[in-house]
Order: C-alpha cells, then structure tokens, then sequence
C-alpha cells in the first residue's frame, strides 16, 4: 500500500488506485495514514472529523466507515477474517503501514533529516534532502479532498513546512555560492508573496551575489514602498543592514537567516 496525501488523497495497493468513498470516509483515512502505524482512539477520529458538534450517531458512523474502508482496501477478505491493513485495538484503530508508505509523512521526515544536516554543517548534504523533499511535494494543496478540524489543522502546517524548507533550500544555494540557480524561483515567489521579507531578502543578496547590485536595491525599494504604504512598518533589520551593504559596495557575511546552521 502507498497513500499520496500532498494533494488528493489516493492509496493504491499493487498498483491498483483505491476509491475511499465520501468525504468523511476519505477524511478518516487520512487521519489514519497521517498517523500511519499509530493506533488512534475513537474519540479522536470523532473530534478529528467533526471537532466539538458532533452528531448523534457518530459512533456508528465510524464503525460504517472503518467497516466500508475495509472492504474497499481488501475485497477478497473474508467477513470475520481480521483486516491486514485497517486494525482493531481495544484503544482504537491502527492502519498497519509504514509512515515512509505516505507521501506528506516521508516529505516532514525529508524536511527534519534537511534540518539535521543543515544545523551539522552539511551544507550539501541538507541541499540533498530538500531536493528530495521538493521532489514529494504535488502541491499546492495538501490533503485536498479531505475535510474536518484535523485537516484543517494539518494542511496549514504541511503548506507553513514546505514554504519554510522551499526558503531554506533557496537560502542554501547562496550559501554553496549558487545564487543564480536560485533567482528564477525567488523572483516567482517575491511576486506572489510580496511582503514575506526572508523571500525579498534571499532575492537582493542573489541579485548582489551575481553582480546585480541595481536589482537588488530595486527589491529593498519596492519592499519598503509596500511595507510602508499597506502596514506602517520598515523593513526589519537583517533587510536594512544588507541594503546598506549593497550601497556600501561590500559583499560581507551572509546574512544568519539565510543558512540559519552558518550563524
């Protein structure tokens, strides 16, 4: 069994797609997978699903859920025959498959051993990870066609995982001395996210960094206007300090938000 959760949620077992059914059924099994191999209690799923209003007959809709989703990943399988995939504890309900099997679970592992290499001093090393990481990533809605609290919760913190890892891999890249590798992809996303300051700060020292002084001072100018004009804010102080770099005519350090691990 292999479950993709970074976009619709799909299993295919032997290479065959499995159809989960309805929403909330879907929903359930995603909540099993994102704990893949952990047993999860009843009244879990039922907050996880329906949160704090839940209907009356909620316990025998899990119990329908769980009963259906086990004749769909298993169709051939006796009626009383115990389940390989969806199992039943006396704490709860545990789907029997490695967390590496799920695609949003191999991605955060990815992200955590990028980190870890990151914060060693493996530069390289953390860049390969996050290749791998972005290699997962279907984007760019996570847990697509699930619904309830829990995936709610769950596809903010997949998208705040990846944006934060896509900086973080940029940010690598200058720091391995490959800033023109990484302005295609930062000036797409300064576009989109104009007032994410780490964005605009990666793209002036890439810009600086390829002898491209005048564009970086270009993004330090429209950032401010932006700042200045929608939030009442300047620019923090890592963008002021590089800026005054850029005018001095220095290169100098890397900023520390740009490879945390170098501070």
């Amino acid at each position: 069994m292999r479950v993709r959760a970074l976009g619709p949620i799909r299993v295919s077992i032997s290479d065959f797609d499995i159809e989960l059914g309805s929403p909330l059924q879907r929903s359930l099994f995603a909540v099993l997978a994102m704990n893949a191999d952990r047993v999860v209690s009843k009244q879990y799923l039922i907050e996880a699903l329906w949160g704090l209003t839940t209907p009356p007959t909620v316990e025998s809709s899990i119990y329908t859920y769980v009963a259906r989703l086990r004749q769909l990943l298993e169709p051939q399988r006796p009626r009383r025959a115990p389940s390989r995939f969806l199992m039943l504890s006396s704490s709860g309900y545990r789907l029997a498959l490695e967390p590496c099997k799920v695609d949003a679970l191999a991605f955060i592992r990815a992200v955590c051993q990028a980190r870890a290499r990151m914060d060693a001093g493996d530069l390289r090393g953390a860049l390969e990870w996050y290749d791998g990481a972005m290699d997962l990533w279907q984007g760019p809605t996570p847990l697509a066609d699930a619904v309830g609290p829990y995936v709610e919760a769950e596809r903010a913190r997949l998208v705040e995982i990846h944006f934060t890892a896509v900086e973080d891999r940029l940010g690598l890249l200058i720091g391995l001395g490959r800033p023109a590798e990484a302005i295609g992809e930062l000036a797409a996303l300064a576009v989109k996210y104009p007032l994410r300051e780490r964005i605009r700060l990666l793209l002036m020292i890439a810009h600086h960094r390829t002898g491209r002084s005048a564009e970086a001072l270009a993004e330090f100018r429209d950032l401010r206007q932006r700042l200045v004009g929608e939030l009442g804010l300047e620019p923090g102080e890592e963008l002021q300090r590089y800026h005054m770099q850029i005018l001095q005519g220095e290169l100098g350090p890397l900023p520390a938000s740009v490879v945390p691990a170098l501070r």
